[in-house]
């Protein structure tokens, strides 16, 4: 019975890599942004790109599908270093930026930069909001 159990499973493993498993980064809040808008920026981005699975964007390096893949991860981790070092506009405690890796399969995907604050004047002080903006362009 044991060798049946072994032996499917290695079976499933077989179809899981021949089919495109990929080895994509998990999205994490690595870098100590604030949490709330973290998880508020994921729900939201999850609500305008539906159809694709959120990645780190440490994941262009692994994607095999991906001629720029290291050129790209390169240009979002610049990106992201060069907000980090800017925080008089993106506070790390009030705000949000990420890359996001989006996958829906080997030719459609994207490349998002997030950024989410909370409002600090006016009538929606403390209100969320996020912007996304599509980084995609020259990844192939």
């Amino acid at each position: 019975m044991k060798s049946i159990k072994t032996l499917a499973l290695a079976g499933l493993s077989i179809l899981f890599v021949a089919c495109g498993g990929n080895d994509f980064v998990e999205m994490k809040n690595d870098r100590g942004w604030n949490q709330e808008l973290y998880e508020f920026g994921l729900s939201e981005l999850q609500k305008k790109y539906p159809n694709y699975t959120p990645y780190h964007y440490e994941s262009l390096k692994t994607a095999s599908f991906l001629q720029t893949g290291v050129e790209s991860y390169r240009f979002a981790q610049d990106f992201i270093n060069r907000l980090e070092s800017n925080a008089v506009l993106y506070p790390k405690d009030a705000s949000y930026n990420d890359m996001v890796f989006l996958y829906k399969d080997d030719k459609d995907f994207r490349l998002v930069w997030i950024s989410c604050n909370i409002q600090t004047i006016g009538k929606n002080k403390r209100q969320k909001y996020c912007r996304f903006n599509d980084k995609s362009e020259g990844i192939y």
